[in-house]
């Protein structure tokens, strides 16, 4: 499949790395080191609130996406999980 066929972009990756700690064993303290070696995230795995869409899809993806939440949906009526903004 082509890798601007769908939203999801990061089709070529090798591997997905995820972590789980809790307060105590200091990984939200040491996960931001990692973050800058990686490329891209799967939304449904990032804890952090607002998640980073910017981090989810590839520009090209991202852009489509917000032309098509300007089309659809530009109130955000469908921003459960994650929003995307319109506006950019």
């Amino acid at each position: 499949m082509p890798a601007d066929a769908t939203a999801y972009g990061w089709r070529e990756a090798g591997f997905s790395v995820s972590a789980f700690g809790s307060v105590r064993s200091g990984l939200d303290e040491r996960w931001p080191r990692l973050v800058p070696f990686f490329e891209g995230m799967y939304l449904s795995f990032e804890s952090t609130m607002p998640p980073p869409v910017e981090r989810a899809f590839p520009p090209a993806h991202l852009r489509r996406l917000r032309e098509l939440k300007r089309r659809y949906d530009p109130t955000g009526l469908f921003r459960d999980n994650f929003f995307i903004d319109p506006a950019g």
